[in-house]
């Protein structure tokens, strides 16, 4: 469904991606982990045409393109077949829950106002808003400002929803209930491709568990084997500090 080919992105002559290969198929929940500096966010600010990758090849949903050489108009043609969740919410001040859920939908692909009102009051209801979408983000706590993110992102009824850190920005408290939403859309069989440091709940959700290490995917196999049996030393490495015990059955 979301195959990555190649994908290298360097940034003042430092190598970030170092030919990334990628492959997510239809409904699966594939995590990524690895260290800071691994090239994790870059990996997905680039596949989402963020940031402008210096080689590769994309393609989704039978749609092809050279990431460093493709059109704004097949790079717009892509991007509706995704949908981003920010670790910073990047919600607009001075608009309501409900219109930056609406926003998506009116200003980037044109769907009339009383659709689009619809279509963000079911997607807010989704994540268990609905009763704060006349709110503004200040009104609005972090994890609540992160589920409205969400439902921003499920509103436009992507292919694939790629998620940064979604729960970087929030206190421990506020965690849960963002971990909870993301549960629900993998249950539902959402195909997300995610970034988290939340090593447990990637664990409950994950098809697939990747592990990124300078600038490259060196493994990705399915949760219970990732967990029980890593065949990467970086791997084992990565999970011993990370978790006290990783040899435990899901």
């Amino acid at each position: 469904m979301l195959e990555i080919q190649g994908l290298k992105k360097s940034f003042q002559g430092l190598e970030i991606l170092k030919g990334v290969d990628l492959t997510i198929e239809k409904g699966d929940v594939d995590v990524i982990l690895g260290e800071s500096g691994s090239g994790k966010t870059t990996l997905l600010r680039c596949i989402d045409f963020l940031e402008k990758a210096d080689e590769g090849k994309i393609s989704i949903d039978g749609i092809t393109a050279d990431f460093h050489t493709a059109s704004q108009k097949k790079q717009v043609e892509i991007r509706r077949k995704m949908s981003f969740v920010f670790q910073n919410y990047g919600l607009f001040a001075n608009k309501t829950a409900l219109e930056n859920v609406m926003l998506g939908l009116t200003a980037v692909r044109g769907v009339a106002k009383a659709e689009a009102k619809e279509r963000a009051e079911e997607a807010i209801k989704k994540v268990g808003l609905l009763d704060r979408a006349d709110h503004y983000p200040s009104q609005l706590s972090g994890g609540q400002q992160q589920r409205i993110g969400i439902a921003r992102a499920i509103v436009t009824d992507p292919d694939i929803i790629l998620m940064d850190e979604p729960t970087a920005s929030l206190d421990p408290g506020l965690v849960g209930e963002v971990l909870h939403t993301i549960g629900e859309l993998a249950a539902g069989g959402t195909t997300m491709l995610i970034v988290t440091h939340e090593i447990p709940f990637a664990q409950s959700i994950a098809t697939n568990m990747l592990f990124m290490n300078q600038g490259v995917i060196i493994e990705k196999t399915p949760t219970k084997e990732f967990f029980e049996h890593p065949r990467r030393e970086e791997t084992r490495q990565f999970l011993m500090k990370s978790i006290s015990d990783y040899s435990f059955v899901i």
